[in-house]
């Protein structure tokens, strides 16, 4: 037996048997503030539990896509196998398809559940005991699969780079956003060659490449002489974070305690990164699920330590930002005004460019009139330094029930999470545990501080961080200074953000965005958009329409994957990343 125990299928009742092991130690839907995710193609609500091992429901990067893994036998036509399972709803489409199925489509004959999706919303990952998805599955244990819902075809990646399959179980794994790349962990010895260390680790799938190699390793590749559990993987396929009482993956980790840690797969390097701003190990331990941004810069992970950061008495466990570019490490379950929690945080999930984190939280005190006395799921805006709760009605609302396991977009505008709560949505009556997504980008949601009108408006920021909300019409908007948000909404908008590191949702219609100078995150939205990252490096989206995207100078990532053909991405000059559909037109890339 290796490291915590071989998964048998007769102690296997769900898959939370596994997520739980800690060894202790559309385009945005048009639809306003909240809406249930976990419904039948026309409306019906499911007849059973949503299960939410990993987030409560795992968005696409502009949230139009949500996975989700759930008992009921009513979402789709043809679903008899009695069978946990892993659904996909289109908001945009108001469509639910199931994904753990074979490339025939014919429904698993076990478990699956512990679903991801890519950032590009095509490809699903997850865990299933089927033993009938794929030809030659004959292990007997819970392997990890992926889905393209494009070509309707199911993989096997829990397997060496030969193709064989593990000796013992896989679970738990994230996927790149282009789908390439895929986290998992693993308790089989088969994997890698010199897997002797007789404990679960993480490993890392090039589906291109045909490869899997074992990322919680030293950076001079030393096996760990502790598990690796519960790996997170960056929207770029280049990082993985997971954590590990390890104590020989870095030099000088004498804490005897679960860390964080990233590893490069580009320069096949580790560091520890659960530690304080000028790099102090933490005292207590730091476990459970944690976020990479997209480039993996930003790390959000939880921890018991008090020492990570000063001023830090709640005796709780809380929830971290580590800036790996810059060395300094902050907490974000905080109030608005920045005091502390009073209660346990967790469960962090990061944005694209890790400006906000959703995080799951008992405390009370984070926002005001926060008298429901069941966790919630809140929102830190790093820029903006506010925090706000995001399990709530339609109207605003708090919820009945408890809600948690969010999941923020990679655009940072829509949130995911599970909740028992039955007064979010109207017409909740089925008395089951629910997907939901909130929708941040609705005005008085986002703190718009100009917002224009339903009609043509010209709106200008300041020299300072602004939020623009263009609401309909066709606007012009002028971010100035600053990191601004800028949301143009309905109608045929043009952006430019100016100075500064901007996030800019173009919205519905035909838009042409710049984003200036700095980093900027751009989303073109639905509509036949024109987007150009200008200065700076970049990450440019449009992923519906027929779409021009540029990242112009700098080290840009352009992704216009919508399905379709007939987009272009230019790349510009620098080291530009650009991720394209069959058909789609590529320069400079």
């Amino acid at each position: 037996m290796r490291g915590i125990g071989t998964a048998r299928r007769a102690a296997l009742v769900t898959l939370a048997t596994l997520a739980a092991v800690t060894l202790d130690v559309a385009p945005a839907a048009a639809a306003a503030g909240t809406e249930r995710i976990s419904v039948a193609t026309g409306g019906t609500q499911g007849d059973a539990d949503i299960i939410s091992e990993f987030p409560g429901g795992n968005a696409s990067d502009d949230g139009r896509y949500v996975v989700f893994d759930s008992f009921a036998t009513n979402l789709v036509a043809g679903d008899t196998n009695d069978e946990l399972d892993v659904f996909v709803r289109d908001r945009q489409a108001g469509t639910t398809e199931r994904v753990s199925v074979t490339s025939g489509g014919v429904q698993g004959d076990s478990t699956s559940g512990q679903s991801a999706i890519s950032g590009n919303g095509r490809f699903v990952v997850f865990t299933s005991l089927a033993g009938n998805l794929v030809p030659g599955d004959t292990n007997g244990f819970p392997d990890v699969f992926l889905h393209d819902r494009q070509t309707g075809v199911t993989e096997r990646v829990s397997v060496a780079a030969g193709g064989a399959q593990g000796t013992d179980f896989s679970v738990l794994a994230t996927v790149s956003d282009d789908g390439n790349r895929v986290a998992f962990m693993s308790n089989a010895p088969n994997l890698v060659a010199g897997d002797t260390n007789d404990v679960i680790d993480v490993f890392v799938r090039d589906r291109q490449a045909a490869t899997t190699v074992r990322v919680n390793v030293s950076s001079g590749g030393t096996q760990a002489d502790s598990y690796g559990l519960q790996p997170a993987i960056s929207g770029s396929g280049d990082h993985v974070a997971f954590y590990s009482e390890a104590g020989n993956l870095v030099p000088g980790d004498t804490n005897a305690q679960p860390d964080f840690f990233v590893h490069d797969l580009q320069t096949a390097t580790t560091e520890r990164v659960s530690v304080a701003t000028g790099g102090g190990q933490g005292t207590g331990q730091s476990l459970g699920r944690a976020a990479l941004s997209d480039d993996g810069r930003y790390i959000a992970f939880r921890s018991d330590a008090s020492d990570l950061v000063a001023a830090d008495t709640n005796d709780a466990a809380d929830v971290f930002v580590r800036d790996r570019q810059a060395g300094t490490t902050a907490r974000v379950s905080l109030t608005g005004g920045g005091g502390e929690a009073g209660g346990h945080s967790s469960a962090p999930t990061i944005s694209d460019d890790g400006r906000r984190v959703a995080f799951q939280s008992e405390a009370s005190d984070l926002v005001a009139a926060d008298t429901n006395g069941v966790p919630d799921v809140f929102v830190r805006d790093r820029q903006a330094g506010t925090t706000e709760r995001v399990s709530l009605t339609d109207g605003g609302g708090q919820g009945d029930g408890d809600s948690d396991d969010g999941f923020i977009s990679g655009d940072g505008r829509h949130v995911t999470f599970a909740s028992h709560a039955a007064n979010l949505v109207a017409g909740d009556t089925n008395g089951f545990r629910d997907v939901f997504v909130r929708d941040l980008a609705v005005p008085g949601d986002q703190g718009c501080v100009v917002t224009g009108t339903s009609g043509d408006d010209v709106l200008t920021g300041t020299g300072a961080g602004d939020v623009i909300c263009g609401l309909g019409g066709d606007d012009v908007i002028n971010g100035g200074g600053g990191d601004d948000t800028l949301v143009g909404g309905a109608g045929n908008d043009r952006i430019n953000g100016g100075g500064g590191d901007d996030t800019i949702d173009g919205g519905t219609g035909a838009d042409h965005v710049a984003g200036g100078g700095g980093d900027d995150t751009v989303d073109g939205g639905p509509g036949n958009d024109s987007l150009k990252g200008q200065g700076g490096d970049d990450v440019l989206t449009d992923r519906s329409g027929v779409d021009i995207v540029s990242g112009e100078s700098g080290d840009d990532r352009v992704d216009v994957q919508d399905g379709s053909a007939g987009d272009t991405a230019a790349g510009g000059s620098g080291a530009d990343i650009c991720a394209i559909d069959a058909g789609d037109f590529l320069a400079n890339c």
